[in-house]
Formats: structure tokens, C-alpha cells, sequence
């Protein structure tokens, strides 16, 4: 599993149609680096958790887990279907710049 520094937690929603529309709009305005963890544990499957870092006011990279790993666009498609259910948690995490930055260098595959 894929595991990003702590953080500090901003805020924690729901999914839903818009929630990860809206709280990445959210990261972007306020300038905040960081990412967005999507947590979704349906019944009698794997967890599926998903990062999306942001750094400087763009998506950096995307990292989607459950019985595999993807990164980028292929994450990507994966973690807007997990978001928009209801049963998601959406989490913003602020990391400081040096962090947000370690972790693309950590990951190139997944950009």
C-alpha cells in the first residue's frame, strides 16, 4: 500500500455527484499543496483508496489501490467512480511544499 506523509487534515466529506469537483476547486483556490485521499471500503471486496496530489495549484499526480495499483489517467477514471458514490470519504490533506514535492519525485510512474 501507498502511504503519503500525515498531513494535516483540512477537512473530510462525503462523495457524492460533485465532492471531489469541489474540494479540489477548493485546494486550487486557497493555494494549498496537498492531497486528496478518497477512501471508499465497499462490503466483501478490498478497500479502494486513492490519492491525487496537488502542488502549486495542479493535480501532480494519481494513485489508485485495491486488488492492483494504478497511477495516472488509469487511477484517475478509478477514483472519480469512487467518489461519486456515498458511501466515499473524502479527505483534504495539507502537506508543506518540501513533502507534496518528495512524494512526486517518489512517484514518477504515477504522474
Amino acid at each position: 500500500m501507498v502511504e503519503l506523509p500525515q498531513g494535516v487534515v483540512i477537512e473530510v466529506r462525503r462523495g457524492g455527484h460533485d465532492a471531489l469537483a469541489k474540494l479540489s476547486a477548493d485546494m486550487m483556490r486557497l493555494g494549498i499543496s496537498g492531497y486528496l485521499r478518497i477512501e471508499r471500503r465497499p462490503k466483501n471486496v478490498l478497500p479502494r483508496v486513492s490519492q491525487i496530489l496537488i502542488l502549486d495549484g495542479q493535480p501532480r499526480l494519481a494513485i489508485h489501490e485495491s486488488d492492483l495499483v494504478l497511477g495516472g489517467l488509469e487511477a484517475l477514471l478509478e477514483i472519480e467512480r469512487d467518489a461519486a458514490t456515498l458511501d466515499t470519504l473524502i479527505s483534504l490533506i495539507e502537506l508543506s511544499n518540501d513533502d507534496a514535492v518528495r512524494v512526486v519525485n517518489l512517484y514518477p510512474d504515477f504522474s
